[in-house]
């Protein structure tokens, strides 16, 4: 049996920017306060893949024989960016990794996703998978950087 040990827990909050100092240092050490900015957008929403179909008839095959991804922890989110090197892949990428089909495949937590065509990337962030954060949970990939290699492990149909 192993004995027990401390953990920490992570607990992001938000302060008005007025609590912060903004301020750069140069590199001979001076240093100026840094503009503050007065506003602040939402972002616009990503309409939905239109026909959420997933090719069918073709091949089937790891994701990750046609997709790339990098992925990490943020608090107790993981974030994952999967994309692909060929152009003619991207329509196939984006009706490929929906939103349903990855909470079929990470049933535990919410996803959240985002389009970026001009880089043929699909962003996921999976709220709550890494509990309240890395250094509290007990998962074995605490920081979630083999969420990646998870998705890109799925069978699918390829292109």
């Amino acid at each position: 049996m192993r004995a027990p040990w401390p953990r920490i827990d992570y607990w992001p909050a938000l302060l008005p920017s007025a609590l912060v100092p903004h301020r750069a240092v140069l590199a001979d050490g001076t240093e100026r306060e840094a503009p503050v900015s007065s506003s602040t957008a939402e972002p616009e929403p990503v309409p939905p893949v239109a026909g959420t179909s997933v090719p069918s008839g073709g091949p089937r095959g790891m994701l990750g024989t046609v997709a790339h991804a990098r992925a990490g922890d943020k608090g107790g989110n993981s974030n994952v960016g999967i994309w692909v090197p060929d152009p003619a892949h991207w329509e196939w990428l984006r009706h490929t990794v929906t939103t349903e089909r990855v909470r079929e495949w990470v049933p535990d937590c919410e996803v959240v996703r985002h389009e970026l065509p001009r880089l043929r990337v699909v962003h996921l962030v999976l709220k709550g998978l890494l509990g309240t954060g890395g250094s509290s949970n007990l998962r074995v990939d605490q920081l979630g950087k083999s969420v990646g290699e998870f998705l890109r492990s799925k069978h699918v149909a390829l292109p």
